[in-house]
C-alpha cells in the first residue's frame, strides 16, 4: 500500500510555512515466515530535495523498504457497508482503501 501526501513540520507546536512532500509505503509480505517492509520518505515540495528516506536512492514505483522485525503488517481490502434505509438519517461509514 501506498500513501502520498503534503504537510507541513511543527517546530516547538509552530508550523513552519514549507510544504514537505512525503510517501509511506508498506507491504505485506503475504506470510507469517515472509518479511514485512515499510519506507517513509520526505521530500521539499518546492524543490524535491530529499529530507528523510529510510530506503535513499529507490525509485518511487517500487515498493523496497526495511523489513520490519517486530510487529506484523497486514493489508486488507474494505469491508463492505450495507446499505441504509431511505429514511435512514444515519451518517455514512466510510471505508479506508487499506489498513496499515
Amino acid at each position: 500500500a501506498k500513501f502520498k501526501g503534503i504537510g507541513q513540520f511543527s517546530e516547538g507546536g509552530l508550523f513552519n510555512d514549507i510544504d514537505h512532500s512525503f510517501m509511506l509505503t508498506a507491504c505485506d509480505g503475504g506470510k507469517p515466515d515472509v518479511d514485512d517492509t515499510f519506507r517513509v520518505k520526505i521530500w521539499s515540495t518546492a524543490d524535491s530535495s530529499p529530507v528523510y528516506d529510510n530506503v535513499m536512492g529507490a525509485d518511487e514505483s517500487s515498493y523496497i523498504g526495511t523489513v520490519i522485525r517486530g510487529g506484523n503488517i497486514q493489508i486488507r481490502q474494505p469491508k463492505k457497508t450495507k446499505k441504509k434505509s431511505k429514511g435512514s438519517k444515519e451518517s455514512k461509514k466510510i471505508n479506508s482503501p487499506f489498513h496499515v
